[in-house]
């Protein structure tokens, strides 16, 4: 049912299942605006009173549940102990962070968060980013400082990404070898280039000073400059 939704169904779909999330928050009839849709749904959320926040709906069998709440337990973790500013997960009226809701349009829930509302604005490419990008350094070296020495709770979980998940026998996006365009002769290509990437991370190894906990995505997307100051939101 979910694969013969056409995108404008599916956005429909995701639009009434947050409008029913929000009032796991205590917030119905609140506002929604739909400001990105990518790997999720992301909106703005303007209740009739009190500050503006974000929900974001989260795309189907990506993450889990134990992996979006590690995510959310390193956020805090880094804006208490780290010195970079985060968005805050903002628990349900039960008291859980990641709230499960279902929509009947949709074949099984997803996962929903809300967020208090960061102000600032994404870098434009073409701006000047001299400034944020020295800025994004320090924080790039703030994030993982902090990811080496920070006691992760125990239920933490994230992808991996090394060579097995990502262009091995267990991709997490898929096996490169069905991408698009690919020849056979593309493909025998891309396979020798595969086996000198699998070597080289072979031989470089997962010790703990040189495979860990990092961010892994600092682009301009997940970027916010606000008043000078840089600002990660993912």
């Amino acid at each position: 049912m979910h694969d013969a939704m056409t995108h404008e169904q599916l956005l429909r779909a995701i639009t009434a299942l947050a409008h029913v999330a929000v009032s796991r928050w205590g917030l119905e009839g609140a506002a929604l605006r739909l400001i990105s849709h990518s790997e999720n749904s992301i909106f703005l959320v303007t209740p009739a009173s009190g500050p503006k926040v974000v929900l974001r709906v989260h795309r189907e069998g990506y993450h889990t549940v134990d992996g979006v709440r590690s995510e959310l337990a390193w956020m805090r973790a880094l804006e208490s102990e780290g010195g970079v500013k985060t968005p805050q997960a903002i628990p349900g009226l039960d008291g859980a962070d990641v709230q499960m809701v279902a929509d009947p349009a949709l074949p099984r829930p997803r996962m929903c968060v809300l967020f208090a509302f960061i102000a600032g604005d994404e870098p434009r490419q073409d701006g000047d980013l001299i400034e944020p990008f020295k800025q994004l350094g320090e924080v790039t070296a703030r994030t993982h400082n902090h990811s080496e020495r920070w006691v992760r709770p125990a239920y933490f979980q994230r992808l991996t990404w090394d060579f097995d998940h990502s262009l091995g026998p267990t991709p997490n996006w898929g096996p490169w070898t069905d991408g698009p365009g690919l020849s056979d002769d593309r493909r025998r290509l891309l396979q020798r280039l595969v086996d000198v990437v699998e070597r080289r991370l072979r031989r470089f190894g997962q010790a703990a000073q040189r495979f860990g906990l990092i961010h892994a995505d600092f682009r301009l997307a997940n970027l916010l400059v606000f008043q000078g100051e840089i600002r990660v939101i993912d």
